[in-house]
Formats: C-alpha cells, structure tokens, sequence
C-alpha cells in the first residue's frame, strides 16, 4: 500500500500543478473580459475557483500526510524513497546521486518500505 501511495505522490503533485493553473487561466480571463461579462461570469467563477481550491487542499493534506510518515525514516531512506518514487528517477539515477552501490540502495529501499508498512 505504501508504494501506491509513494507512486500517487508524483500524480498528485502534477495534479496541484494543473489545478494551479486552470486558477490563474481562469483569473486571467476574468481579467480580460469586459465589465459586463466579467459581472456575468464572476459567481461561477468564483464557484470554480472555490472548488478547485477546496480539491487542491485535499491533494496538499495528502502529500503533507505522507511526508510526515516519510520523517520517521532515515535521511539516506527518505532520500531514495523520494527519489525513486516521487521524482521517479531510474533506478541507476538513484545509485549514482546517493553514490552507492545497486545492492545497497536495493536494502536501503527494501528496509525502508518494510519500516514504512508496518506504521
């Protein structure tokens, strides 16, 4: 379960990033429009606008969640994880930035999702 959440991490935080800006697109047509049809659309823009602030603070509560669980890790541990699964870089990228060997990042993974599933 940990590893769906570790991978869903890099989902959301795109996710975030997309929300973020169809608030700025919206904001920048509100900006443009005229006064009529800025007075027109402003109650369900700011529904929109409302909505999607409400969906991007549950997305942020979740990755917030998950950090807090990645705190009870090791630095090296906390380093790989977010590597590996957040940033989703190459098993090899990983070796190489940590500057260890395949088989010692491949334990320093294994120990830390097997710490992390049994919290």
């Amino acid at each position: 379960m940990i590893k769906e959440r570790l991978k869903e991490y890099r989902i959301v935080s795109q996710e975030c990033s997309q929300l973020e800006n169809r608030i700025k697109g919206l904001e920048a047509i509100m900006r443009r429009g005229s006064p009529n049809q800025t007075h027109r659309l402003e109650g369900r823009y700011r529904e929109l606008v409302e909505e999607l602030n409400r969906k991007l603070e549950r997305l942020i509560a979740g990755q917030r969640e998950l950090e807090q669980i990645l705190d009870g890790l090791e630095p090296v541990e906390r380093l790989v994880l977010r590597a590996y699964y957040i940033e989703g870089s190459k098993f090899e990228a990983v070796c190489k930035s940590v500057q260890y060997e395949a088989a010692q990042i491949y334990r320093i993974k294994k120990r830390a999702l097997e710490k992390l599933e049994q919290l």
